[in-house]
């Protein structure tokens, strides 16, 4: 069985983390566990991952314990926010940071 992993979106219910959920989903990614979050105005909201239905957590810096891979959009202040305090504690091992720009995005480890 081959490795799977904890993922985290940030940004879920944005257009960006939308793409990201599915974009998982199409290349099978193997997550053995999803976690999505946004802003409080999301919280509660249910969404779909393979056959999952999957509720929106609240985006604070300290949500991401046990991560293996954080993906994070640079849409919001929230999510750069909570990026920076992800970014400087050791809790994934691998984090993707995406800028506006489609081309313009990096990977931290």
């Amino acid at each position: 069985m081959s490795r799977q992993y904890n993922v985290a979106v940030a940004g879920a219910t944005g257009a960006v983390g939308l793409e990201m959920i599915q974009t998982l989903e199409k290349r099978k990614f193997p997550v053995k566990n999803l976690r999505l979050f946004a802003s409080e105005r999301s919280v509660g909201k249910k969404l779909a991952f393979c056959g999952q239905k999957i509720a929106v957590e609240l985006l604070k810096g300290d949500v991401f314990k046990g991560t293996d891979f954080a993906l994070f959009s640079a849409g919001t202040a929230r999510s750069r926010s909570a990026f920076g305090s992800f970014a400087r504690s050791p809790v994934a091992s691998w984090v993707c940071f995406l800028k506006p720009s489609p081309r313009d995005f990096f990977w931290i480890r």
